[in-house]
């Protein structure tokens, strides 16, 4: 055996291996660097180590047989031993140790680089995504009874939750991966539908006070299982947060994704320690998932029960936060009560827990509201500090595109985009991405995305909302189609507050108010608090002429909210009385609550927070210019005309000024009222009408203020006759549609 050692050691076999063996983990370790910031295929590295593993015996081989000397490579067997061979031989042995040495120092000079440079170098923009990416799909319930569905839907949540606080990494939104619930039968489509490389599954059996939880993870490309672990445990807090945290690690040290001490931190956080509170929370998080105010109302009480079993609970308090905030989206109870509650437990959450992001999206969530007026800029703030702890929460991306889309379109076109991108399966956030699509003109592109959501989720209301107005507006101006894609939206479900007033707003493009009535009304005995709501009752009473019911609904509404509720209120309230003939009393109205936008020196912008944070002053400037023109006022008029009209042509691509002035249309409508006369503006109207096939909310264009300058004028009453006439030939097929289908009511009838 020495005898043996002693010829390797002669062969230089040991010092072969040993330079070998270096040079080849060196060149593995920097393919695994590179190949992802290069974009290189998947199977680089693997075919790499492939290689280098094949070489090492040949290398071995190739030192035992052969021997380098003056004369060239030889055998070993037929170099003879001479004085010039045996300083050649210690030549080369002196050259192979410089080899080793500077292979090693290689080596450890990449090490350096890469512990320094890559573990460090994580800062990046909100928009960057990591290349690691992965989606967990909903846990099995194998219970014996099926009963514990929220708890394994909970548990699949929470894991995503814990992956989707890691910003190496891209995790796909719970809202798309949930849509493959109980569909893990090839995992190879649904990982390309998710747009990720790897995917969790698994499946939860609790029996008696024991839990069973199997997971996998699985290579998208290939389905390899890349890892599997069945766990099973006592049935307690500590050992169901013991194991989610054990997955999760795994998961992440099979996908080499390293942590940062925050990160570690966070994986290593238990919510609460109270079994049964944390049982509660998860039913309430199953239930506040579908957005229904029924459902929400149940999730409210389960977070509660969560809270009252444990009082730190800090995430219970975050999205028990949320669950009130979405009762106002979606329909409740009093929005003073609701938003108060919404405050007191986005506060509790963050006494609690200052490093959750859920309760910073609680808190953006609150600022972002109607009822809070000019804090945005406070809500964006919130947002950016939810994205610091949950860098792949979709849903804060699809928040903050309501607050850049008010004065940077283009912007806000990129958060939509990578919300979309987290979570492309996601209702709300394809809804939106139709939206911008639609405002950016992109309209076949808008409408694709639409027809694609319906399909995918044929509840979903907004998509058919969406659809439906986007029918009636530019290039389509398809009254007939627009409604029957609400009508029958509707009558699948028909207590639907969207479609409500959806279908409502329908009529009103049809000239059919007593029909919109009937539904307004239905909506209003339903949803009595929604602010959508309240709107559009103020909208029919202004058709209606009615601007004395607005007016003390509005006031009432300044005594209940105060003074936050003073300048929105106050612009409606102006215009209310504007309409009504009294612009004495819109005047007063006006300078008493704006009297910076009127000052003269007032320059409208839409480009900065503080700009936006003035939602009013398009609204203001208009009335106020209406006033000017009545009282004969021209100079003023002309001065609030070329600042509004100066303002639209440097508005930035894709944004909005207001709900109420969103579109070009709008803004061409408002300079040739205030910049023409009656023909130039009558002609405006119908080149939009007719020539962009624009009908999409025509009737409410003839309570805007600026229509009052030209409404009794000829021209205008031309272009009026011109427009019913093409409306009631699409109001008649409405009616024999509707007469077909049983839903006609007599006092509906119109002339």
């Amino acid at each position: 055996m020495n005898k043996l050692f002693q010829e390797l050691k002669r062969r230089n076999v040991f010092k072969v291996a040993t330079a070998y063996a270096i040079a080849g983990w060196l060149i593995i370790q920097i393919i695994v660097a590179i190949e992802k910031p290069l974009s290189l295929p998947d199977w680089l590295d693997t075919t790499v180590i492939i290689l280098v593993g094949i070489g090492f015996p040949i290398a071995l081989i190739i030192a035992w047989a052969f021997e380098l000397t003056p004369d060239g490579l030889k055998k070993t067997d037929s170099v003879e031993s001479t004085d010039t061979i045996n300083t050649f031989k210690a030549s080369k042995s002196k050259k192979l140790n410089k080899i080793i040495i500077s292979v090693l120092s290689l080596a450890i000079i990449f090490l350096i680089v890469e512990r320094l440079y890559f573990a460090n170098n994580t800062s990046s923009s909100d928009l960057d995504i990591g290349s690691t990416s992965i989606a967990v799909l909903p846990f099995a319930d194998l219970s014996p009874q099926g009963d514990q569905e929220y708890f394994s839907d909970g548990l699949s949540e929470e894991l995503l939750n814990i992956l989707a606080k890691v910003e190496d990494m891209k995790v796909a939104g719970r809202t798309s991966s949930f849509k493959f619930k109980g569909q893990n039968e090839n995992l190879t489509l649904i990982g390309n539908e998710l747009n990720v490389n790897h995917i969790l599954e698994g499946s939860v059996r609790k029996s008696g006070n024991r839990i069973r939880i199997t997971a996998q993870l699985i290579k998208v490309e290939d389905g390899f299982h890349l890892w599997s672990e069945t766990y099973d445990r006592e049935l307690t807090a500590n050992n169901v947060f013991d194991i989610q945290e054990e997955i999760s690690r795994t998961v992440l040290n099979e996908l080499k994704v390293r942590l940062l001490p925050q990160e570690e931190t966070e994986i290593k956080s238990f919510p609460t320690k109270n079994l049964e509170a944390y049982n509660a929370y998860l039913k309430g998080t199953q239930l506040v998932a579908n957005r229904r105010p029924e459902d929400i109302q149940q999730a409210i009480e389960h977070y509660k029960n969560a809270i009252a079993l444990d009082k730190d609970f800090g995430l219970a308090y975050s999205r028990l936060a949320l669950a009130y905030g979405f009762l106002i989206e979606y329909g409740g109870p009093s929005i003073e009560e609701t938003t108060i509650n919404m405050k007191q437990n986005v506060d509790k959450a963050l006494q609690f827990n200052n490093n959750l992001g859920v309760a910073y999206r609680a808190l953006g969530y609150y600022k972002q509201l109607d009822i809070i007026p000019n804090s945005d800029e406070e809500a964006l703030k919130a947002f950016q500090k939810g994205l610091e702890y949950e860098p792949n929460n979709a849903y804060i991306y699809n928040h903050i595109v309501h607050i850049y889309q008010e004065y940077d379109g283009e912007k806000a076109y990129q958060y939509i985009l990578k919300a979309h991108e987290l979570d492309p399966l996601s209702d709300v956030i394809s809804s939106n991405l139709a939206d911008f699509h639609i405002g950016n003109e992109k309209y076949e592109e808008g409408l694709g995305v639409l027809d694609d959501l319906i399909k995918r989720s044929p509840k979903f209301a907004n998509a058919h909302n969406n659809k439906a107005e986007l029918l009636r507006s530019k290039p389509y101006g398809d009254l007939v189609g627009s409604f029957k894609t609400i009508y029958n939206a509707y009558k699948k479900d028909s207590l639907n507050r969207i479609l409500l007033n959806g279908l409502t707003r329908a009529f009103i493009d049809l000239d059919m108010i007593p029909a919109a009535d009937y539904y307004l009304n239905i909506s209003m005995t339903h949803y009595r608090e929604s602010l959508n709501t309240i709107g559009l009752f103020v909208n029919i009473n202004s058709i209606k002429g009615n601007a004395a019911i607005n007016i003390q609904l509005l006031e009432g509404f300044k005594e209940r909210f105060g003074e936050v509720s003073n300048r929105p209120i106050s612009d409606v309230l102006s215009y209310m009385y504007l309409i009504s003939g009294n612009s004495d009393k819109a005047k007063t109205i006006i300078e008493d609550t704006f009297p910076d936008i009127v000052n003269p020196d007032y320059q409208p912008s839409r480009n900065s927070f503080e700009d936006q944070n003035d939602i009013n002053q398009i609204g203001v400037l208009l009335k106020y210019a209406v006033i000017a023109d009545l009282e004969g006022n021209t100079s003023l008029k002309q001065n609030i005309a070329s600042k509004l009209c100066s303002l639209f042509d440097t508005l930035k691509p894709g944004s909005i000024m207001s709900a109420a002035y969103n579109t070009k249309e709008d803004h061409e409508m408002i300079c040739a009222a205030l910049q023409g006369n009656a023909e130039t503006f009558a002609n405006t109207l119908r080149n939009i009408y007719f020539e962009k096939n624009h009908k999409y909310l025509w009737k409410q264009q003839q309570i805007e203020s600026y229509y009052l300058l030209y409404k009794d004028t000829p021209e205008v009453k031309a272009y009026e006759k011109e427009v019913l006439d093409d409306v009631h030939k699409a109001r008649a097929e409405v009616i024999t549609y509707l007469k077909t289908q049983g839903d006609w009511k007599s006092e509906w009838e119109v002339e």
